[in-house]
């Protein structure tokens, strides 16, 4: 797999986190490069071994283990309390006690795991990197395109894969592709971590200049909402973007042309004509407020004239300035500023873009994004709405 220079996990501070039994577990299985590099895995760890563990870490010139890097970046992703919670889950649906002390931090947890479940915190790494994905590009499916019933999934994910290795092979990027699923009966998520493409930096080795050469991981993310076979996808480059789609729907669907890259979902003209009554949300169950904060004004005059206005309140600033769109010119963006019921004093925003973007502070947020946006009339065809969240 890919490699990852650590961040967090290796300062003297994070490694302290971990319980020092576990931590010499954790280097036990790697010998010959501790005693090269000064460190002692004798458990308990002393103070001074942490700080050259913490040096030697840092520093990718060293070249630590791949097993090791790959243990301690699942337990740097992992070490943080919301983290804590998807993985405590993830060990009670198994029936899974680590039989820790009510003392243990999250980075005992998270490193207990790895020991004795790494199964487990590997599938909980990458369903906590979907939920912290933010950004999406929406695809509907082409008109006339019957909804496809999935049988034999394993087996048509596993060739989903195998295109996908093929397009990151041919893009420079290697061919370590592996995806995970996970589906909930309305949803169909999948996990795609791969290779990003090659990179050499200057670095000093030695005490010496020198250079390094490593492959970072990436994580894109496919939602497909099994009710409407509306496809979302975490935004990357044009090329992965048409590579995606067309794989998604040949491999699942039997079509690669089964989503029409420009069918549009959202349309903001309801702004201007609605004014306040497109915000209003007191018929919508977990939402509290939304406001208007900012719109892109695309002056459609041939030259690319483009216009941002912000305001806390953008509905009284129109009122303010008699603010009238130009004939010809549309709304392109639109970012809403939200009020949850699980934080009321806290804002999060919702970017919406006519070309089928959304994107959201959280993942989660997206199921009351979607439900306030077609309750609004901000959706275009309704019979292609997914209300679960992406």
């Amino acid at each position: 797999m890919p490699r990852k220079q650590l961040n967090r996990i290796a300062t003297p501070e994070s490694l302290s986190q971990i319980d020092p039994l576990f931590l010499a577990e954790l280097l036990h299985g790697h010998p010959e490069f501790l005693d090269r590099h000064g460190v002692s895995c004798v458990a308990p760890l002393s103070q001074r071994d942490i700080t050259r563990l913490s040096e030697i870490l840092i520093d990718p010139t060293h070249n630590a283990p791949a097993p090791l890097i790959d243990a301690f970046l699942h337990i740097e992703e992992m070490a943080d309390d919301d983290a804590m919670l998807k993985l405590l889950e993830a060990l009670e649906s198994r029936g899974i006690d680590l039989g820790l002390p009510p003392n243990a931090t999250p980075a005992d947890v998270a490193t207990r795991t790895w020991l004795r479940y790494p199964e487990v915190i590997e599938r909980a790494h990458v369903e906590h990197r979907v939920w912290k994905a933010q950004s999406f590009g929406i695809f509907l499916r082409a008109e006339g395109k019957a909804l496809p019933s999935i049988s034999h999934l394993d087996d048509l994910v596993s060739a989903l894969e195998n295109a996908l290795r093929q397009h990151h092979a041919k893009s420079r990027r290697g061919s370590a592709c592996e995806l995970f699923k996970f589906n909930d009966g309305e949803l169909l998520t999948i996990a795609v971590r791969r290779g990003g493409t090659y990179r050499r930096e200057s670095c000093i080795a030695n005490g010496e200049p020198s250079t390094i050469q490593y492959q970072p991981i990436k994580y894109d993310f496919i939602t497909i909402d099994l009710a409407t076979w509306e496809l979302r996808m975490t935004r990357g480059s044009k090329r992965d973007t048409v590579a995606y789609r067309r794989a998604v729907g040949e491999n699942l669907a039997g079509d690669p042309d089964f989503f029409n890259p420009n069918q549009p979902k959202y349309d903001l003209s309801r702004i201007m004509r609605d004014r306040r009554g497109c915000v209003m949300s007191t018929d919508l169950i977990g939402i509290a407020s939304v406001d208007l904060v900012e719109i892109e004004v695309d002056y459609n005059d041939g030259i690319s004239s483009r216009d941002t206005k912000k305001s806390a309140d953008l509905f009284r600033a129109f009122d303010t300035q008699h603010f009238q769109l130009a004939l010809g010119a549309r709304i392109t963006k639109a970012r809403f500023a939200f009020t949850f019921d699980d934080a009321p004093n806290k804002k999060r925003t919702a970017d919406v873009s006519i070309w089928n973007r959304l994107r959201c502070t959280r993942s989660s947020d997206s199921a009351l994004v979607n439900e306030f946006l077609l309750k609004r009339g901000f959706v275009v065809d309704v019979d292609h709405v997914a209300l679960a969240s992406a």
